[in-house]
């Protein structure tokens, strides 16, 4: 089970926070003697699958969802609203994908 505790707000806030620190070009991360750059996704698998194949170099939105959970499935819902808010804002090409838990309940609602 995936806690989640955050308000619909926050999440967006951080979510907006890590992708302003990955989007930048020289983030305050130069002034510790840190790279800018973000640090390379783990590769995981959803059975054979590789989801994150082909994103390197490319931003990339990760959702860890239960579909049981109501506040999680009204998270999903608003992906598409945080696209088209970084789209207005000039970020293009931003990959979205929700995995789902793979709980019983989770996987038998959707």
């Amino acid at each position: 089970m995936i806690p989640l505790l955050w308000t619909t707000s926050a999440m967006w806030r951080s979510l907006g926070l890590a992708l302003a620190l990955c989007l930048l070009p020289y983030g305050g991360a130069e002034s510790q003697g840190q790279s800018s750059a973000c640090y390379k996704a783990p590769e995981w698998y959803i059975g054979d699958q590789n989801p994150m194949l082909n994103s390197e170099g490319k931003v990339t939105v990760v959702a860890l969802l239960q579909a049981s959970c109501y506040l999680c499935l009204l998270q999903a819902s608003r992906l598409e609203d945080l696209r088209i808010k970084l789209e207005s804002q000039g970020y293009f090409n931003i990959s979205y994908i929700v995995v789902n838990h793979q709980g019983s309940p989770s996987q038998l609602k959707h």
